[in-house]
């Protein structure tokens, strides 16, 4: 038998790999430029079911599709030439592991005869994302036997259900490729002989139903029996959580308990659609005023919960874990509800359930001691929660209201924060920064001053600032609906190049920059009254002195400056209602942040006669969590 073509083999090879990766469910490819990888985009190019998405530099494209998986639930396939272009992927996969997201990288590589030589744009590829990575195959080389074929399309099959389950993250396939890169169009025996074997049937794969386990089920509802003092706490979720909210709003309900949101919990803008009877939003000042209130009273554990349930991930909010620390010394039972990962940092968990909330709301209706406590004291309980969330609201809105009244006003962190969120129309995607941004979101913005549906877009799972702008960009293009991105200026020149992409949407996407001359976040942590840090501080705050003008028209983006409340609300109008991206700086005072922050949490405990706190008093009192970071 005539010897079989290398090229025409490694093109046949390169092609049956991105067939069986259609096939097994990928549709869109994240492609950043390159040689060694030729035969692989030539395949994906000319599939007739795969999007092919061209972003030049790695990192933003790791963002893009990450952004894409969040929104769509579906694996896309990032794809890279040799050498270092993959280890730009690395903070994506991070987060994606963290945030249990699908994504698949498929990295072409060197052959083994040019390891350890010296080569050009050759390093040690298997293995490069350690244990960032769900799972790892190495492809090898093109191969024509009939099992190395069928072991290809295996293992096709394998990674994109390994992205899926049983924990879902990044899988990582390295292929090695030899020139010549091009088919030479001589040899069609290969591509017969893969074209036969796609014929037949891929082995297909579902995510198996998850049911709660009954025997945990039992064990909660023994602990309901004995309590009555309960709490539900919702902490960061995927969009397609928003689907369970009457689900887990009715659980709250028939417990009995007071249901606490966080901005990215899905679970808090609801609009003027009811909801529970008693719900927190305003969490940092009132769990603080309550665990204070409970540490001050005689008796005080009647004012602390005896039962918690945690739905999902560690909220963002200081004052939870302050709080939950506070409950825990009181005897409090701690349950955590998660499909995956064990979400109790401070390890305080009583009980753990391997469930989306949802599942378990579903499960728990009609159960023998689940309903509501009866009683004044139950009654109390709710009541002091409700007073709590209606005081913390006043005290917000009264803050806010200058900025309302005086058009002339310059603007602040929290105007600029609650316009951002009440102009996001219903059915959109409001985007939310790390750092401030999201802690700005969680104080200033209450659920009923959203639109109804509107879900949030975040990237909680690592909490990093970078791929913001790329990642959300990736959301709007898979989502195909308006999208706000709020984001701190730090963040946004971390991820200037997403600006490509953004330029690249039909979708209205309005990215705000809230930019008080670097990372503000500092300014609510103890290093920023250490007397070690006088002088220094520069090292954490980062000033900078980007023409944000400059770089939107750089990459062909509208842009807009705002320094008052009107000019933001007419720039956001304008922007959700145009086709494509629109950069808007929201320009606000340096330390406005904080300064608001603290008379908010002022207003909450202590009578309005006690003078301001030093600096460092108010951080001493405080208690700033130890595990605070930039990000």
């Amino acid at each position: 038998m005539p010897k079989v073509d290398d090229s025409d083999l490694q093109a046949a090879w390169a092609q049956h790999l991105i067939d069986s990766l259609a096939e097994a469910g990928i549709r869109d490819v994240v492609i950043s430029p390159g040689s060694r990888s030729t035969p692989l985009v030539l395949a994906a190019h000319h599939h007739p079911s795969l999007h092919c998405h061209d972003v030049i530099d790695e990192r933003s494209a790791a963002f893009y599709a990450l952004g894409r998986a969040k929104v769509d639930g579906r694996p896309p396939l990032l794809l890279c030439t040799s050498g270092s272009a993959g280890a730009h992927y690395l903070p994506a996969l991070v987060e994606a592991r963290q945030a249990f997201v699908p994504l698949l990288v498929l990295s072409a590589d060197r052959p083994l005869e040019l390891d350890q030589c010296g080569a050009n744009q050759t390093i040690d590829q298997p293995g490069l994302y350690g244990h960032q990575v769900v799972a790892f195959f190495d492809l090898g080389v093109a191969e024509a036997s009939l099992p190395a074929l069928r072991a290809l399309r295996r293992k096709a099959a394998q990674a994109v259900a390994a992205s899926r389950w049983p924990v879902p993250g990044a899988v990582h396939l390295n292929a090695r490729l030899r020139k010549p890169l091009e088919p030479a169009g001589r040899d069609l025996r290969p591509a017969r002989a893969a074209a036969r074997l796609r014929a037949r049937s891929l082995a297909r794969f579902e995510v198996p139903v998850r049911s709660v386990p009954k025997a945990h089920l039992a064990a909660l509802v023994a602990a309901l029996e004995q309590t009555q003092r309960r709490l539900v706490i919702c902490g960061p979720a995927a969009l397609e959580q928003a689907s369970e909210r009457s689900q887990i709003e009715a659980l709250a309900a028939g417990l009995g308990a007071p249901l606490l949101a966080e901005a990215t919990s899905q679970m808090r803008f609801r609009g003027n659609q009811p909801g529970p009877a008693v719900r927190v939003d305003a969490l940092e000042v009132v769990l603080e005023q309550r665990r204070r209130e409970a540490a001050a009273a005689s008796g005080g554990r009647a004012m602390l919960p005896d039962l918690i349930v945690q739905l999902g991930p560690t909220p963002v909010s200081g004052a939870w874990l302050r709080h939950l620390e506070a409950s825990a010394a009181a005897g409090c039972a701690h349950w955590v509800v998660a499909a995956h990962g064990w979400p109790d940092s401070l390890s305080t968990a009583t009980g753990r359930i391997a469930a989306a909330p949802g599942e378990l709301a579903r499960a728990l209706a009609g159960q023998r001691g689940c309903s509501p406590p009866v009683g004044g004291a139950a009654e109390a309980w709710l009541a002091g929660w409700s007073a709590a969330e209606a005081a913390a609201w006043r005290r917000a809105a009264k803050r806010l209201a200058a900025q309302r009244d005086d058009p002339g006003t310059p603007l602040s962190e929290a105007a600029a924060v609650r316009a951002s969120a009440e102009a996001v129309p219903a059915g959109a995607l409001l985007a939310v920064g790390n750092s401030l941004p999201v802690r700005l979101l969680d104080a200033w913005v209450p659920g009923s001053a959203v639109a109804a549906g509107v879900g949030v877009w975040h990237q909680r799972g690592a909490s990093g600032i970078d791929g913001l702008v790329s990642g959300a960009a990736g959301a709007a293009a898979a989502a195909r609906r308006p999208l706000l991105l709020l984001l701190g200026d730090v963040s946004l020149v971390h991820d200037l190049g997403g600006l490509t992409l953004a330029a690249k949407l039909r979708s209205p996407l309005a990215i705000v920059v809230l930019n008080n001359g670097g990372g503000r976040i500092f300014d609510r942590l103890a290093i920023a009254d250490h007397a070690l840090a006088q002088g220094a501080l520069a090292h954490w705050y980062t000033p900078h002195n980007t023409d944000f003008r400059h770089a939107a028209a750089t990459f062909g983006v509208a842009f807009a400056r705002c320094r008052t409340r009107p000019e933001l609300t007419g720039a956001l109008a304008a922007a959700l209602a145009h086709a494509g991206a629109t950069l808007i700086e929201a320009v606000v005072p340096a330390h406005g942040a904080a300064h608001d922050l603290e008379a908010l949490e002022r207003g909450a405990l202590e009578p309005a006669s006690q003078p301001a706190p030093s600096p460092q008093r108010r951080r001493r009192r405080r208690g700033l969590d130890p595990q605070s970071e930039k990000r």
